[in-house]
């Protein structure tokens, strides 16, 4: 994942290097696990704690809980296969 003024372009870099050295069946593999994969980490970037509910979360085994469900979540949003 890059964010940035050349993110297009980093993009079609890694695109013709995985073609070049793999194929377009990989490239078409890792093309559809892109926009769930950045869903994914946008879900996550959104739901971040600050830092006193971080603190109270790893202290707490309810709360820890409910951080590692919500994660387990998001991440579950990536296509396996």
């Amino acid at each position: 994942m890059y964010e940035g003024a050349d993110s297009k372009e980093r993009y079609n870099r890694i695109k013709s290097k995985i073609i070049k050295k793999y194929s377009n069946k990989w490239w078409f593999d890792v093309h559809k696990r892109v926009k769930p994969t950045y869903a994914a980490k946008s879900r996550l970037d959104k739901q971040a704690l600050g830092n006193a509910a971080s603190f109270a979360a790893q202290k707490s085994s309810f709360l820890g809980g409910i951080v590692q469900e919500q994660l387990q979540d998001a991440l579950k949003m990536i296509p396996s296969e």
